[in-house]
């Protein structure tokens, strides 16, 4: 009685492969089958492993339809975002007649209001590469705010530009890089 107390726990220390799923299990766990030997219908053995293979199967089918949806889903959405980005400068067009009349697209100005309304960076929505860089605001209201704009222009006519470009530290201070020289 020893010796089969003694081999039964040794099984429990065996591990086994399952040739269908490349699971390890322990060998106590697993199921004998011998071969030659048909299995009966009512053993719940087989039906488990009979439904393992159609949960499987179910799986597979629904990550390939997920698959399918999500590309046809990706096209779809690119499709009605350009739609919308074509009706949305269309109707900017009706509503803004200023600067559809300049052949200016929507898209390139950038809007700061003061002391200069808008800045127009021509070719950004096109071609991502600016050809022209304009200041745009409307007549003064007041002798300070025509001071300011005629400041801002003799500014630009005289060229003192400069493009510096901001980087965040860790602590929170930033280092200022000039593009220009």
């Amino acid at each position: 009685m020893n010796l089969f107390l003694n081999t039964v726990n040794g099984m429990q220390e065996i591990l086994a492969i399952c040739p269908c799923c490349h699971d390890l299990f322990r060998l106590v766990d697993g199921k004998l089958i011998l071969l030659g030997k048909a299995p009966r219908k009512d053993n719940p053995y087989q039906q488990m492993i009979a439904l393992t293979a159609k949960a499987v199967a179910a799986d597979d089918s629904i990550s390939q339809a997920e698959g399918k949806f999500l590309e046809k889903f990706e096209v779809q959405r690119e499709r009605l975002s350009e739609v919308a980005r074509r009706t949305a400068k269309k109707r900017l067009r009706k509503i803004d007649a200023i600067f559809t009349k300049r052949q200016i697209d929507h898209q390139d100005v950038k809007v700061i209001f003061d002391p200069v309304e808008y800045v127009i960076f021509k070719g950004l929505s096109e071609k991502d590469k600016i050809s022209e860089i304009r200041l745009v605001s409307r007549k003064p209201a007041s002798s300070k705010s025509e001071k300011v704009l005629r400041s801002i222009e003799q500014t630009v006519k005289q060229g003192n530009l400069s493009f510096e470009t901001l980087h965040l530290k860790n602590d929170g201070s930033f280092e200022v890089e000039s593009r220009v020289q």
